[in-house]
């Protein structure tokens, strides 16, 4: 529908409430959803200044999501089975297809090493 609107001419280049219900349809659809939303905000051109505006917000202010979950399910095969001793569900750092979290890894001697988990 909004496809039709742009086309028609009726979707306007200047309504703030209809970039800001773009924006926050993009960042409940996910990573890659995100990313297109920040790909989209450099281009003022097409958008207009008020939706690039919005969009740019997406580069700034990215939410975590589901950490430990994807953590476990990636570790999930014999080769990483109690070798994760800690992981730190607050991410140390979030962008829009990944995040980064502290943790503390056993090696084959059963020293502990701090590591960073990428996940994505």
């Amino acid at each position: 529908q909004a496809a039709q609107l742009w086309v028609s001419g009726q979707l306007r280049r200047d309504d703030p409430s209809l970039a800001t219900a773009c924006r926050q349809t993009l960042t409940k659809l996910g990573p890659a959803f995100v990313k297109l939303g920040q790909i989209l905000s450099v281009r003022e051109d097409i958008l207009g200044p008020v939706w690039s505006a919005e969009l740019a917000l997406l580069q700034n202010s990215v939410q975590e999501f589901g950490g430990r979950e994807a953590v476990d399910e990636a570790l999930a095969t014999p080769n990483f089975e109690n070798k994760l001793i800690q992981f730190d569900p607050t991410p140390v750092a979030v962008a829009s297809i990944a995040q980064v979290h502290k943790g503390i890894w056993l090696d084959e001697g059963n020293t502990t090493i701090d590591v960073a988990i990428k996940v994505l």
